[in-house]
């Protein structure tokens, strides 16, 4: 593997809320450490409001970390201002989860890609008309949609333009923040491939974040699992998704829609209170929802590699089967 091209330590950041009279924390990310080579796909899934997204926006510095730090090819950006801050933005680039959102209606499709060359006029080439019309090709459109609007395409070819303007500026990292979620399944295959096709042949790294595992595990060479905040647990996707580990894992892909009639995988319905973000449980966040929890738990678990090193889990029970009883009499502790 070459080189890390980003190097995320201990990153935390928590947002105030107001209810009522009283004012309270939440934890959006709470410790987490990454890192993405070279070359290489690292999936972030999670329920919805786990945190993940947040992770993308400290990880492409669009939000400060409360603790922490985000290193990209050994430069930390809290500590660099001016022309260095503006290089280290053009190298981490994000395409947004909403194609509609995401694209100015007032502009067309060859504004939209060549609007960032406003921002970095380092970047900007001799010639941008011929660069747009070049973009727009490389991601499957055709030189005469830059004159067009955004109103006259479709969701996946607003996507493409908006991978267009993320590759602009010849970025190292992409932030894909549920890039695929809004487009219809045949849609979403075609951005997919798109996406893998322009890794190959540009060396992009991807941070690639998603709530869709059949989506992650066609694309990802790693994958990380969070849950209220933290990671319980990485490794490669192919480890993941065979052989889970932790039991939040396992009930998150026994949730999956199975195609397969002969997989033996059972159905885990978990019980117990969803913890409130505002007031996690102590310990580890995921055990008032387990069927595995024990009085151990109450102690906050490290992410840590047991048999394969690059396979880690933060539980206190890991590689035990939830198969000791049927799956809707799973309970928690």
């Amino acid at each position: 593997m070459s080189d890390a091209v980003l190097v995320a330590t201990d990153l935390e950041r928590s947002f105030p809320i107001q209810r009522g009279f009283s004012k309270a924390q939440v934890r959006a990310v709470d410790g987490v450490s990454l890192t993405i080579h070279q070359g290489e796909t690292v999936a972030v899934i999670g329920e919805s409001g786990c945190g993940k997204s947040t992770l993308g926006r400290l990880v492409a510095h669009l939000d400060e970390p409360d603790a922490g730090r985000v290193m990209l090819a050994g430069t930390d950006p809290s500590g660099i201002r001016g022309r260095a801050l503006r290089e280290w933005r053009r190298r981490v680039q994000v395409v947004f989860q909403d194609p509609y959102a995401s694209l100015d209606e007032r502009m067309t499709a060859g504004r939209i890609v060549a609007e960032p060359w406003l921002a970095h006029p380092e970047k900007r080439p001799a010639d941008p008309r011929a660069r747009v019309a070049e973009l727009l090709e490389l991601v499957g459109m055709r030189a005469s949609d830059a004159d067009k609007s955004p109103q006259q395409f479709s969701g996946g070819q607003r996507q493409r333009i908006g991978i267009a303007r993320a590759l602009a500026l010849d970025p190292e990292l992409i932030v894909a923040d549920e890039p695929v979620s809004a487009l219809d399944l045949s849609v979403q295959a075609h951005i997919i491939n798109l996406m893998q096709r322009l890794q190959t042949d540009l060396g992009l790294s991807y941070l690639f974040i998603s709530h869709d595992l059949a989506v992650v595990r066609h694309i990802a060479d790693r994958v990380a699992v969070m849950y209220l905040g933290r990671i319980v647990e990485s490794g490669p996707a192919d480890e993941i998704f065979e052989r889970p580990t932790h039991p939040y894992t396992r009930a998150l892909l026994s949730a999956a829609p199975q195609l397969d009639r002969a997989d033996p995988r059972q159905r885990i319905v978990l019980q117990g209170e969803i913890p409130s973000p505002t007031q996690p449980p102590t310990g580890c966040g995921f055990r008032t929802r387990c069927w595995l929890a024990t009085e151990a738990c109450a102690e906050v678990p490290g992410l840590l590699a047991r048999d394969n090193p690059r396979h880690a889990v933060a539980c206190h029970h890991p590689f035990r089967e939830p198969t000791a009883q049927p799956a809707d009499e799973n309970r928690a502790s």
